[in-house]
């Protein structure tokens, strides 16, 4: 699985290819507060696990077994949470292209964690503001 290291060029153009598709500013790829989501949350990793699942969760080798249990919602953690923004199933099946087929696609993960985004802060500086307010994360 790709990493896309929050603030690198490589980034930058997969969030504003993303940004593009969804529909919403292309801005947000280069700023502070998306970045430092993605440092938090995935540190840039597709396809990533929640800590929630231990061991497999740092053995990328489990991954794609895990992403295939969670496209048949077999959630075998505490937390369903994967990808560049670690959202739960309910918000991948939300806000995914392709919901659950999309775990592990750079592009949609991208654009899956926009749209989350918009939709509960309405940009990344303010989702970056409040987050572990509420909650772990944002």
């Amino acid at each position: 699985f790709p990493t896309y290291r929050p603030g690198s060029p490589e980034q930058i153009a997969l969030f504003e290819d993303a940004a593009r598709q969804a529909g919403l500013p292309v801005e947000w790829a280069s700023s502070a507060g998306l970045r430092n989501l993605l440092d938090a949350e995935s540190e840039g990793q597709v396809g990533k696990l929640n800590y929630t699942y231990g061991a497999r969760a740092r053995d990328t080798s489990e991954w794609a077994a895990v992403h295939e249990e969670l496209r048949n919602g077999d959630i075998t953690a505490k937390s369903s949470a994967t990808g560049l923004g670690q959202l739960l199933l309910s918000n991948v099946d939300k806000y995914y292209p392709s919901g659950r087929q999309g775990i592990g696609n750079p592009t949609e993960e991208a654009i899956g964690m926009m749209r989350y985004i918009e939709d509960r802060y309405g940009t990344p500086a303010e989702a970056w503001r409040q987050y572990n307010d509420n909650h772990e994360g944002y």
